[in-house]
């Protein structure tokens, strides 16, 4: 997969999304559309991932596949820094053995704080 989206190695990142990237959306709708870019299979591949293994790019990846419909090339770039985040990140992974553990979950979530 990453040999697919970012064939070219580039340095890994922190953070799957930049801090202000859910907040621009706004502003994008005056770009032009990209056609040419594969932004629907890395939207997919991204999907995969999440929901297999990689729990970590969640939220990322849903404020990206949200602009499955008409994006654009910031949105492009927002989806290669996920895969930069993922070669940074490449040893890390949601792993479940076969005992009868239980698992602990935290969330801070918020409702309805999305400007959409």
């Amino acid at each position: 997969m990453l040999q697919r989206f970012d064939p070219h190695g580039r340095k890994g990142v922190d953070t799957p999304m930049a801090v202000q990237s859910g907040k621009i959306q706004s502003r994008l709708h005056t770009e032009k559309k990209e056609t040419e870019i594969p932004y629907r299979q890395a939207i997919g591949s991204l999907l995969y991932l999440q929901n297999g293994t990689r729990p970590d790019i969640s939220y990322a990846t849903n404020v990206l596949s949200r602009r499955q419909a008409c994006y654009t090339m910031s949105d492009w770039k927002a989806v290669l820094r996920v895969f930069k985040y993922l070669r940074a990140t490449v040893n890390y992974g949601l792993t479940l053995s076969g005992k009868t553990d239980t698992i602990e979950c935290y969330v801070d979530a918020s409702l309805g704080t999305h400007d959409e």
